[in-house]
């Protein structure tokens, strides 16, 4: 989407540019689609498939004017949902066809090693998909393309947490019921005590990193503003600062 001479990532948009940006994404999966389908048979073609450890999932998605916004680094699932497909080589035997638990990139490696039976251990926070299991998987975004933009989310798979630093502003959904993510449950009685679940979950995460993120009355979370020794602009002083 591109307005004004610079690339749109927010706001409303026209049915027809929503049909047009819409139609060119879908395409664009198309082909894709159509392009691994002629590595697997030229795979089939050459006897190579059955020994082949194949892995299918990409960086992002796209929110595609869901919520008004455009792009990626959103905690929401058009941005964060993508494919994560394993297809192990013939002698390989997996213990499951599903894997429920909350997935992540950072998964790859032990996941992939684990499935060639390798001792070594690597300095990831991920997991083998196939022999654990993780309860929440924890996810950031920071100096996205606004700063108010810059967001924490803890999720299960069923239900999803997402607290903005800068803002202060929370939003909790249930993805089972809700796909799109259009209810904000937060102020929900039904669901307090597991919003306190994921809220407790995140502080903790952010405690091990050394980050007090709990305001004074010890139930509520403080604003956050995060400074990297490095950013879009040019270098930081600091690498972190809160505002109260």
């Amino acid at each position: 989407m591109v307005k004004g001479g610079k690339t749109k990532w927010q706001g409303k948009s026209s049915d027809e540019e929503n049909r047009k940006t819409r139609a060119g994404y879908y395409g664009n999966v198309s082909l894709i689609d159509e392009a691994v389908g002629e590595i697997l048979g030229l795979l089939k073609q050459k006897g190579l498939y059955d020994d082949t450890l194949i892995l299918y999932t990409s960086d992002h998605g796209d929110m595609l004017g869901d919520h008004n916004l455009w792009r990626k680094t959103y905690a929401y699932e058009g941005s964060a949902h993508i494919p994560f497909i394993i297809k192990p080589p013939k002698a390989v035997q997996l213990p499951a066809d599903i894997v429920h638990t909350p997935c992540t990139l950072y998964d790859i490696l032990p996941t992939v090693m684990g499935m060639l039976d390798s001792p070594r251990r690597f300095y990831t926070d991920g997991i083998n998909l196939f022999r654990q299991k993780r309860q929440y998987l924890h996810g950031e975004y920071i100096y996205g393309y606004e700063r108010k933009m810059d967001m924490q989310f803890v999720c299960d798979g069923n239900y999803k947490l997402i607290w903005y630093m800068r803002t202060g502003k929370k939003e909790f959904y249930d993805l089972k019921s809700d796909a799109y993510e259009t209810t904000n449950l937060c102020k929900s009685e039904q669901h307090a005590a597991r919003i306190r679940d994921f809220t407790d979950f995140l502080i903790n995460t952010m405690r091990e990193r050394g980050i007090d993120i709990v305001k004074e009355s010890g139930t509520e979370l403080k604003k956050y503003r995060f400074k990297l020794p490095y950013g879009m602009y040019g270098a930081c002083e600091e690498k972190h600062s809160h505002d109260e």
